[in-house]
């Protein structure tokens, strides 16, 4: 039996105090935004009640965004860790915020919730995420990785098996001819 792995890190630059309180407020909630299930939409809008009950107004729009397309899903919980850092330079507060996975990483979650943090909070800013698959045997297909350039409007990816593919599929047809 073989292990599968999907891993990333990104460091995500937090520019101001209002993205900074907007992370800190929605990624210590993101296990509720996960426990909301789709059994039924009214069970789902009474969990995202009381999730979003005495949040701030960006918040709730946050916290609601993330639901509503987090709910849509398949994801069963958080496929990723993170970390929020703030240090004070002399240009004022810096923030980072860290996200990463170690073994069986969601790329699709990080992207929903950049997507989401880029619209609300930074929408001029263009983050690139980069991932790896492996696997614990030596199979032949189950190594790669992909990427994506993420954005407030909207996400572009490549998968690296599909495109090697791709390439190489449009290389033998070239010189077949």
């Amino acid at each position: 039996m073989a292990d599968y792995f999907l891993q990333f890190a990104l460091t995500v630059p937090v520019s101001s105090d209002a993205a900074y309180e907007w992370l800190q407020v929605v990624l210590p909630a993101l296990p509720d935004v996960f426990s909301i299930t789709d059994e039924s939409e009214k069970r789902a809008a009474k969990q995202l009640k009381r999730l979003v009950a005495g949040k701030s107004p960006e918040h709730q729009s946050a916290l609601t965004e993330l639901s509503r397309r987090l709910l849509r899903s398949d994801f069963d919980g958080p496929g990723f860790q993170w970390q929020l850092d703030r240090e004070t330079s002399a240009d004022g507060p810096v923030g980072e915020l860290h996200l990463f996975a170690e073994e069986c990483g969601d790329t699709d979650q990080v992207i929903t919730l950049l997507e989401v943090y880029l619209s609300q909070c930074d929408p001029k800013r263009i983050i690139s995420l980069s991932w790896a698959y492996s696997c614990s045997k030596m199979r032949s297909g189950d190594f790669g990785g992909g990427a994506a350039v993420v954005t407030a409007t909207g996400t572009t990816y490549v998968d690296t098996i599909s495109w090697a593919q791709s390439l190489a599929d449009k290389l033998e047809a070239e010189h077949t001819l």
